[in-house]
């Protein structure tokens, strides 16, 4: 049975629990749910990210020595991924880098990436120009202006904003693939993708993203 550590660099026990990763366990593989150690409940910036670079290190270091196979960081900024991976032997993955890889590779038009607030932008357009994949790239205009935290609180609702914010990208920018910009949005870009095609599938293929689930995958081929 391989184990694959999932550092949740918060610490927040409802923001993403063990039973969100059960439903992807395997007879061959397991996700083990951890939280590191720090005042913050959800990031929102980049000093926020930074100050949870060291206790998400040590959660790896502490994943490696308890077993793991690999490990995965789950925020979409993919903090403290480079620094990890110095300190370990296993394989360290983020999730927001393979993602944006993904939708840059099957958009045909223009993709986004959607982010809980439009402040989140602030890394997520760095993100994309530093990889060089900004040719097809569009910034988002619009957010379902929901924090991290307040995404489960009512996932019904995450995604009838999801829903709304894209229908406007879409419509004003001719967006026809997004990549969720908050792994709080894990397993709603299946629903997601099912209401947009319903709506526009005589104008366009609409592909949406879950970062979670293309790191997962990821991962499975790496252990």
């Amino acid at each position: 049975m391989k184990t694959i550590a999932v550092i949740v660099p918060v610490n927040n026990h409802k923001i993403i629990t063990q039973k969100d990763f059960d439903r992807y366990q395997g007879q061959n593989h397991r996700y083990i749910v951890s939280y590191i150690n720090t005042h913050l409940r959800e990031l929102n910036s980049e000093a926020d990210a930074n100050a949870v670079i060291q206790p998400t290190i040590d959660e790896v270091i502490v994943a490696e020595k308890r077993g793991a196979d690999a490990a995965i960081i789950f925020a979409f900024g993919d903090v403290a991924v480079k620094e990890s991976s110095k300190q370990v032997s296993i394989p360290v993955l983020g999730t927001g880098r393979y993602a944006i890889h993904v939708a840059a590779e099957i958009c045909d038009k223009a993709y986004t990436v959607l982010p809980g607030k439009l402040q989140h932008n602030a890394f997520i357009e760095p993100m994309v120009a530093e990889m060089g994949l900004t040719q097809k790239f569009l910034l988002a205009d619009h957010s379902p202006d929901l924090f991290p935290g307040e995404i489960r609180l009512d996932p019904d609702l995450a995604i009838l904003k999801l829903y709304e914010t894209a229908c406007k990208e879409i419509e004003t920018k001719g967006v026809d693939t997004f990549t969720m910009g908050c792994t709080c949005f894990m397993g709603m870009a299946k629903p997601l993708k099912i209401k947009l095609q319903e709506k526009y599938k005589k104008q366009c293929k609409i592909t949406v993203i879950d970062p979670g689930e293309i790191a997962f995958a990821i991962a499975l081929e790496l252990i």
